[in-house]
């Protein structure tokens, strides 16, 4: 009986111990934090593929004075509708961090007083610098080569009010280990998984591979390891394969010489001998690939021989067939050349030629050659104009022709410091004479050194070297 009374007690004691926490009214146990609040001015950034990306720091308050904060900087790429685990990449309060992949990316910033925590989430957008845009290949006196890039204005530009920047040292910010030794060209190509960059260095040699996008080195072809008696000056893009992705054929100009065949595939250059005779020795060359590329024509002018070698592919490169002018240039030294589509005639190849006489170089032979239909030639019906000057003729061996829209009927051409518009057709497709140098539409300080056409053919950006030009 005892034990049972001991036991009683012992409860009630309890329970009135408990209720005695319950109903304490002392304000001892509540301990105040110091809460966070965020003030951000901007939560979407955008920033070029190599550069970096800053977000400043937020404006911060606190509810009870001014704790001692921490930040934490986390990022994770998008990949669709899965994202990455988000990875450590700053411990300061303004992010400074340069993303190493294209994309779309959650960064996280999580801010601590030592009383609470609070997250805030940003979205960066790392795009590519060089999707769009004009890109420049220069050259000192010394040959040491220089990259540029202007970037087409992106909608997000607009309405974050940036404005387009000419970036100089475009590939060689991306790739500091590289020099550019005598750069003389730069070509677009096909690789599967995306277009890639050539360009090509004679002194050193070597044919850089870029992406295109990136402008990340892909790989270096040593020409001289290779093929030694090749000093390249360019890469002429020849015909994609049937497949989306496929690389397209390739083939290796050089400064004197026969071209060489150049896999991108698998990385390697090669003689072909059938395509392209030993005793060759090309000085002008041109491409006319049109829309589709279900069949091209690349042209090979060699004036020592007085013959034009060319390349004819049907089916996406999978049928290649060779031709030759014969004696079509026979006496004739061939000045420039250019290869054209024609819309009218339903994406038929062109190709025009300019040419002197042998022996008399007031005698001017302007041709047009027209393919006709699938009979595996360039050179059937020519259409010619010849004519004698007595004032020298505007167009030259170092003039670069542009054909303009096919339905303006114009070729633009540079000669020194003028520049020349050609109105090569008129009424019944008559071939009409080159414009004399009166006829010059623009005259600039300097030297013109190089034109391209805009894709749609409907704007001429014109490279100039001024060496008294400042900035």
């Amino acid at each position: 009986m005892k034990y049972i009374l001991q036991c009683l007690s012992l409860s009630v004691l309890s329970i009135y111990l408990l209720n005695g926490c319950i109903d304490d009214k002392s304000e001892g146990a509540y301990i105040p934090l110091s809460e966070i609040n965020f003030e951000v001015g901007q939560d979407s950034f955008y920033t070029d593929y190599g550069s970096q990306t800053v977000i400043p720091a937020p404006k911060i308050t606190q509810t009870m004075g001014e704790k001692e904060l921490t930040y934490e900087w986390r990022a994770s790429l998008q990949k669709g509708s899965n994202e990455d685990s988000l990875k450590y990449i700053s411990y300061d309060p303004e992010l400074q961090y340069t993303f190493r992949e294209l994309g779309e990316y959650r960064v996280r910033l999580r801010v601590s007083n030592g009383d609470v925590s609070k997250m805030y989430n940003y979205r960066v957008f790392v795009r590519t610098a060089f999707i769009e845009g004009l890109f420049v290949l220069s050259a000192d006196e010394q040959g040491k080569g220089r990259t540029s890039f202007l970037r087409t204005s992106q909608e997000s530009d607009v309405w974050q009010g940036v404005e387009s920047e000419f970036k100089t040292h475009a590939v060689e910010a991306v790739n500091p280990e590289i020099v550019l030794d005598d750069p003389t060209d730069a070509t677009s190509g096909n690789m599967r998984g995306g277009s890639v960059l050539y360009l090509t260095c004679r002194k050193s040699q070597k044919i850089y591979q870029f992406d295109n996008k990136t402008f990340d080195l892909l790989y270096i072809f040593d020409v001289k390891q290779e093929l030694p008696r090749i000093k390249p000056v360019a890469v002429v893009t020849g015909f994609k394969g049937p497949y989306p992705g496929d690389p397209a054929t390739l083939y290796v100009m050089p400064d004197r010489g026969n071209a060489a065949g150049l896999n991108p595939l698998n990385y390697f250059l090669y003689e072909d001998s059938q395509i392209f005779p030993a005793e060759a020795v090309y000085d002008k060359w041109a491409i006319a690939l049109p829309p589709g590329n279900l069949h091209a024509f690349l042209y090979f002018m060699d004036n020592r021989r007085e013959r034009m070698d060319c390349i004819f592919s049907v089916f996406f490169g999978m049928m290649t067939f060779t031709s030759n002018s014969r004696d079509i240039f026979k006496g004739y030294h061939v000045l420039n050349l250019t290869g054209r589509t024609s819309e009218e005639r339903g994406g038929m190849s062109e190709l025009w030629t300019v040419a002197t006489d042998k022996t008399n170089v007031s005698r001017v032979r302007i041709t047009k050659f027209m393919e006709s239909g699938m009979s595996f030639t360039a050179f059937d019906d020519p259409k010619e104009k010849s004519y004698e000057i007595s004032d020298p003729l505007t167009l030259t061996g170092q003039s670069t022709m542009v054909m303009a829209h096919n339905n303006l009927g114009v070729c633009f051409y540079n000669n020194g410091s003028k520049l020349y518009r050609w109105k090569y057709v008129e009424g019944n497709a008559e071939v009409q004479p080159l414009p004399v140098e009166a006829d010059a539409v623009l005259s600039v300080e300097g030297e013109i050194t190089s034109l391209e056409a805009s894709t749609n053919r409907l704007y001429l950006y014109i490279g100039v070297w001024n060496p008294r030009a400042i900035g």
